[in-house]
């Protein structure tokens, strides 16, 4: 996915100008954060331990490669499509792993480790 991203931004370079006006970009980290606050607030209704969490993270970062798929092959004349969703996949990324990272202080996982004996 990392060669995905650094090859469509290299690619695309000459219509990264115009698109940081647009506010695109801006709709789009906002798009990532509205589907995590609607994957956190759907996990909290099962109870389960880390539910909330995990699904918020997983429903923030879906179907990207999806709509990489559909803007290569529906908006082949207009680039800046995919260069967006490519944009805002990226800083999705980089939110949502400092999100996981401040969600994973309250929650320290314990290893148990079992002596069996042999016998």
């Amino acid at each position: 996915m990392y060669l995905v991203i650094a090859a469509t931004l290299a690619g695309y370079f000459p219509e990264l100008k115009p698109i940081w006006g647009q506010g695109a970009i801006l709709i789009g980290i906002a798009f990532v954060l509205g589907a995590f606050g609607i994957g956190y607030f759907i996990g909290g209704i099962s109870g389960k331990e880390n539910r909330r969490e995990v699904g918020a993270l997983a429903t923030a970062q879906r179907n990207t490669a999806a709509s990489m798929i559909i803007a290569a092959q529906n908006f082949a004349d207009n680039p800046e499509v995919l260069v967006i969703i490519t944009i805002a996949n990226t800083i999705g990324i980089a939110m949502l792993l400092g999100i996981a990272k401040v969600l994973s202080k309250d929650h320290k996982i314990e290893i148990m480790y079992t002596n069996r004996k042999a016998g």
